[in-house]
């Protein structure tokens, strides 16, 4: 089964029902003659249809081009998966949108550091006069006295703080094993930092690869709003000037002994700190941002597959 075709279908049915074309991102897994083909989505149901819906024609042979010349029983197989799809429910991502969330949020992600992070910009925060809400593993902690203890940094962890009425601002770890399993559990934040990408946790929930948790570690700066800040590890080649990461606007990055520049529409540089290198990006275009708005929904094609 040619995985172009698998994709071409998924565009096409995407557009057909409403869910669009872009975003369709494919990646070539750890295991042999295994992909992984990832698409944002708006309506859970109908996205998990599209998706049996593309690998079933591409199994097939259907082309996924408009004009084809199909067989009655490829126009019959069509027909009937395009049914299923339009007969599928639409259920909304569970999550707080940015018009009911009251307070600015920090998202904080990485393999290594996200809790020490975390705590750090936390305590800035309250020395500055903040009243901080924030998720850690260890817990729910409110002006740094923990009020939830437990491994709070998926979006049940997210919800507590963006419901409370007594802080100012959140300050959020980001695992990714929610990100994974249920999202981020908010449309976006304003400031976003990436500590670094290793291979501490792969093998787990279907990521063997750093590319791939790469992809998954990307989620929470493509959050970022677009006249927010996106921290970086300048030093990770995994970092935002590259693919996977791709931030609102993707910049042309290049590091010097001390710091990095960027070069590229909306993306400007404003953070080097110490030996270990950091960069800040901020977005000035209000036009360009890069939408989570879509929950990513993962298709792994369990058989043998040419590119």
């Amino acid at each position: 089964m040619p995985v172009d075709s698998l994709v071409a279908w998924i565009r096409r049915l995407r557009d057909d029902h409403g869910e669009g074309r872009g975003g369709v991102e494919v990646h070539r897994s750890s295991d042999p003659g295994h992909w992984i083909v990832a698409f944002p989505w708006t309506g859970a149901e109908r996205a998990h249809t599209i998706a049996e819906a593309a690998l079933a024609l591409a199994d097939r042979d259907v082309s996924p081009a408009r004009r084809a010349h199909l067989t009655g029983a490829q126009e019959r197989l069509v027909s009937r998966w395009s049914a299923r799809i339009a007969e599928s429910r639409t259920t909304a991502p569970a999550w707080v949108r940015d018009a009911d969330r009251r307070i600015p949020v920090v998202s904080i992600t990485g393999t290594n550091g996200k809790s020490t992070v975390t705590r750090l910009v936390t305590h800035i925060l309250k020395v500055a006069g903040k009243r901080v809400g924030t998720t850690t593993s260890d817990g729910v902690l409110v002006d740094e006295r923990l009020v939830d203890p437990g491994d709070w940094t998926g979006p049940g962890g997210a919800w507590q703080i963006l419901e409370r009425s007594d802080v100012d601002v959140g300050v959020l770890e980001t695992a990714r094993g929610g990100l994974v399993l249920r999202g981020m559990g908010y449309e976006s934040n304003d400031a976003s930092v990436v500590t670094n990408v290793t291979s501490d946790h792969l093998d787990l929930q279907g990521i063997h690869t750093l590319p791939e948790l790469a992809e998954v570690k990307a989620t929470v700066a493509r959050a970022t709003q677009p006249a927010g800040w996106a921290v970086l590890n300048a030093d990770d080649p995994r970092r935002p000037c590259g693919a996977p990461w791709r931030v609102a606007a993707e910049p042309t990055c290049s590091a010097t002994a001390g710091s990095s520049r960027s070069t590229g529409a909306g993306r400007t540089p404003r953070l080097s700190i110490g030996s270990s290198r950091s960069v800040a990006f901020r977005s000035r275009s209000a036009g360009s941002r890069a939408t989570t708005s879509r929950m990513r929904s993962p298709l792994r094609a369990r058989r043998a597959a040419s590119g």
